[in-house]
């Protein structure tokens, strides 16, 4: 009998925390992206250039207009050119684009496949070719920057991180072996694209 009420006495004890496990879970805060390099969606020009003051950056002043700020500088440890776009005045994406570097191309992609996979978790959707290179790095081999450059087309190298906002993360290659990070928020696209569209059908 002592037994008996022992096991029900553990049983309970781990439903207990079965449930205040699960109910933690679902009470955490969802995963969300904020913004890019410390600067918050949302920000006019202005004030996103003024952050940017504190970052190991240079502002390209001949090459930016009302929608957005150039600046050549340091991103993860490797000289970058940086982009802030804006849509009325409001910041929306932060593009990181590392320039063709043939000789280093695959091991920069994929340097920066992991460091986005240490801070942002497993990667949602990639391309074939993204998710072989894990494959042939694990088994000892390697391919060449040369001989992915001649597989390369446009879309065909990318991984993309989707959040609980929706906003996303694609780290992407273009087939002149530059490698670009797009940090996005996906609902003033969506306004735009709306906006667009309906300035379409006005013409109709």
């Amino acid at each position: 009998m002592e037994r008996k009420s022992t096991k029900i006495v553990v049983f309970g004890i781990l439903f207990a925390l079965f449930v205040f496990s699960s109910a933690n879970a679902e009470a955490s805060p969802k995963k969300k992206l904020d913004g890019f390099w410390g600067i918050p969606w949302n920000v006019s020009a202005k004030e996103a250039a003024k952050l940017m003051e504190k970052k190991n950056a240079t502002l390209l002043p001949f090459q930016n207009d009302e929608n957005s700020l150039k600046y050549s500088g340091t991103f993860g440890g490797k000289e970058a050119e940086i982009t802030l776009s804006f849509i009325e005045d409001k910041f929306c994406i932060g593009t990181v684009k590392y320039p063709k570097a043939e000789e280093d191309f695959v091991s920069t992609y994929q340097a920066t496949k992991s460091n986005l996979i240490k801070k942002y978790g497993s990667v949602d959707k990639e391309s074939k070719i993204s998710a072989a290179l894990d494959d042939i790095n694990s088994y000892g081999h390697n391919i060449t920057s040369v001989l992915l450059g001649v597989m390369l087309t446009e879309g065909t190298l990318y991984a993309n991180w989707v959040f609980d906002d929706k906003n996303f993360i694609c780290l992407s290659a273009e087939p002149s072996y530059a490698i670009k990070v797009t940090y996005s928020n996906k609902k003033l696209l969506d306004e735009k694209s709306a906006k667009e569209e309906q300035e379409i059908l006005e013409d109709f």
